[in-house]
């Protein structure tokens, strides 16, 4: 059960005309609940916290001739931070373990050359459209026939997300390759100290926004109807450490990194297999089996513990408003409502297995589902 932690309050005055007198009220500005926490220094533990700040919607002015409002900020009955309903598909442990795992290859080359063979045909359609844009003096919109501009764009999207992207990516990687291989060997000594190797990685970040009303209620029970804005965000981030697998220390050459680092180590089979399979790409937004298999490979390392770590902020913004209504003339200003929530997860050495899930699907990947669509049925 959450408790309390900690609060603070603001101290405010209303005069009552036909009396004289002030009645003091207190306001919640701050709140902080302890939600859960398991200390089980020095290994990792569950924890979440909630965080709430709450300021401005002061009101000003007469209800009639019965109560004047001096300085009288919202009560915010509905203080307590809650939970927003964005979630990352990234933040998962499987996710984490594949990308933190000293095993991983950098470029997977075997796949690589087996897609060379679509080569020729984007060095056709890039020359097309070179000759249409300099010789012809061509604009982009003449670069989209008549009556087929669904299917052109759709190619296109495919082209670029299946085609030209992943053979960028690959050529970068294949040049920068030295590089990788001297990361490595530093991972490789931390992974071989006494301490072990402990990768931290961003998960990425999602947002929402959107728009409503909501009453704003003073300490006295009276309210009114504001104009809100709300932005949900949810950010994520993991730690995984790692110790090696076996002793004594592996030192490769750098020839043996390189070539580990291609992806042609015999553990490096199955991930390449799978990979180049057609359409596994797809499989994999419902069933990561290639983050599986490259978390779940044991060769170099074995995962200590891993731990994934969110923070979810729900900001609420309430704007101004000013009510006159016969002997009524009073004003509320705007306001900030914002919640923050940090939660760590923990998953010891274990790796969560083949799980299906239908994902949020983003624009990138809806735009590749929409365009495989209009071609698969024009």
């Amino acid at each position: 059960m959450p408790y309390l932690k900690s609060f603070q309050s603001h101290t405010l005055g209303v005069a009552i005309p036909e009396s004289g007198s002030t009645i003091t009220v207190n306001a919640l500005t701050k709140a902080d609940y302890l939600v859960t926490s398991v200390n089980g220094y020095p290994n990792d533990h569950p924890f979440e916290a909630a965080h709430g700040q709450f300021s401005g919607c002061i009101m000003q002015g007469k209800l009639g001739a019965i109560l004047k409002f001096v300085d009288c900020p919202a009560a915010f009955v509905d203080a307590t931070p809650f939970y927003n309903s964005l979630v990352n598909p990234r933040a998962t442990v499987t996710a984490l373990l594949a990308a933190t795992n000293p095993s991983r290859p950098d470029v997977l080359l075997p796949v690589f050359w087996v897609e060379l063979k679509d080569l020729p045909d984007m060095l056709r359609q890039a020359g097309r459209l070179a000759k249409r844009i300099y010789f012809e003096r061509g604009s982009w919109a003449n670069l989209i026939r008549p009556g087929h501009v669904a299917t052109d764009m759709a190619a296109a999207n495919l082209a670029i997300q299946f085609g030209w992207r992943p053979f960028v990516s690959d050529l970068w990687k294949i040049a920068t390759l030295q590089d990788s291989v001297e990361k490595r060997r530093k991972e490789l000594s931390k992974l071989y100290s006494s301490k072990g190797l402990k990768r931290r990685l961003g998960l990425g970040s999602v947002q929402s926004a959107s728009s409503g009303s909501a009453q704003v209620w003073s300490t006295h029970s009276i309210g009114a109807t504001v104009p809100t804005r709300t932005v949900n965000q949810l950010e994520s981030w993991g730690t995984a450490r790692w110790k090696p697998n076996a002793l004594p220390p592996w030192q490769p050459t750098d020839g043996e990194l390189r070539r580990y680092l291609a992806g042609f180590s015999p553990d490096h089979i199955l991930l390449n297999l799978w990979e180049g399979l057609p359409w596994s790409w797809l499989v994999d937004w419902f069933i990561p089996i290639g983050q599986t298999i490259q978390a779940n490979n044991r060769t170099v390392a074995v995962p200590v513990s891993a731990c994934i770590m969110q923070r979810r902020t729900t900001t609420t913004y309430y704007d101004a408003r000013v009510i006159k209504a016969g002997p009524n003339d009073w004003q509320i200003s705007s306001g900030i409502k914002k919640s923050v929530i940090h939660h760590r997860a923990v998953q010891g050495d274990t790796i969560p297995g083949y799980t299906a899930s239908f994902p949020t699907l983003g624009a990138n990947q809806l735009s590749i589902l929409g365009s495989l669509f209009i071609l698969r049925n024009r």
